[in-house]
């Protein structure tokens, strides 16, 4: 299923990091078939205000994933230091998967985009648990949803996404493992 992930849809056969224009418009809006992606000018001409673009979009995960009782304990156990640091370290890193250089002053851990960031609780110093591919789904889903809307991804621009962050959180994944960030008990309300 992902070698047909990594061609081109529209290309028979076309190699990965290829890309074409789509349909509407601009070079800006050329498709990502490799990561980092070409996405950086979808989030507007001034490198200023990319920054507080790309925090929306940490925002809205965050929001989702602490919310979520099924994703909560990701982050659960933060003190204040260590959300400021996951919240900079999101930020980063979702600058970073779109395209875009980051600040001088700032830095990803070594392996950058190819960590599964939006579960890389280790970039901030907090050991990542081992997750199920239930955990890996949810959190996946609660990164790519503001991602994709707010850069307007198309659907195969999604997929590859998806995709990437799939392949990337492969050593963090048990098969065995279930629920592993889940606070919900039986009757779904938190079990704080």
């Amino acid at each position: 299923m992902l070698a047909g992930l990594l061609t081109d849809a529209g290309t028979p056969g076309m190699p990965v990091g290829a890309g074409h224009a789509t349909s509407s418009g601009p070079a800006a809006f050329v498709e990502a078939t490799s990561f980092p992606a070409n996405w950086c000018e979808r989030a507007g001409p001034e490198p200023d205000f990319r920054r507080s673009f790309f925090s929306e979009i940490r925002g809205a995960y965050s929001m989702a994933q602490g919310e979520a009782c099924e994703t909560r304990r990701l982050t659960l156990g933060f003190d204040f230091e260590q959300s400021l640091e996951w919240r900079n370290y999101l930020t980063d890193y979702t600058t970073a998967m779109a395209g875009c250089d980051l600040p001088a002053d700032r830095n990803l851990p070594p392996g950058g985009i190819d960590r599964f960031g939006p579960g890389d609780t280790a970039a901030i110093g907090v050991e990542s648990p081992l997750l199920g591919p239930d955990d890996v789904g949810l959190l996946i889903e609660q990164y790519v949803t503001p991602f994709a809307a707010r850069l307007v991804l198309s659907n195969r621009e999604r997929t590859l996404l998806e995709a990437h962050l799939w392949a990337t959180a492969a050593a963090q994944i048990s098969e065995q493992a279930a629920n592993v960030l889940s606070v919900c008990d039986d009757a779904g309300p938190p079990k704080d």
